[in-house]
């Protein structure tokens, strides 16, 4: 007669050992992968940074004027207001 309550302890014992080993691996594998996204952003970050450091770069004044004084683009003007043409959204 005692046995059959003990059985049920251990199966009982057993079960909810199981769920904490799978509920923590699950837990562990959540952290993980929470390392693995921060260091993903941390990398898309540094690339927008640069990005931006380039298209300032690539837009700077100095820059631009520098090729507009190249003799290539000698034959480029200012167009006058009267020659701009502005089209209205529908």
């Amino acid at each position: 007669m005692r046995v059959v309550p003990f059985v049920y302890c251990v199966l009982l014992t057993a079960l909810l050992a199981g769920l904490y080993i799978t509920r923590h691996n699950r837990l562990t594998e959540l952290r993980i992968r929470a390392i693995s996204l921060e260091r993903d952003l941390r990398v898309q970050e540094a690339e927008r940074r640069r990005l931006e450091l380039e298209y300032m770069m690539f837009v700077s004044p100095v820059r631009l004027e520098g090729i507009a004084r190249k003799a290539q683009y000698a034959s480029l003007r200012q167009p006058m207001q009267d020659e701009v043409l502005t089209l209205e959204e529908p």
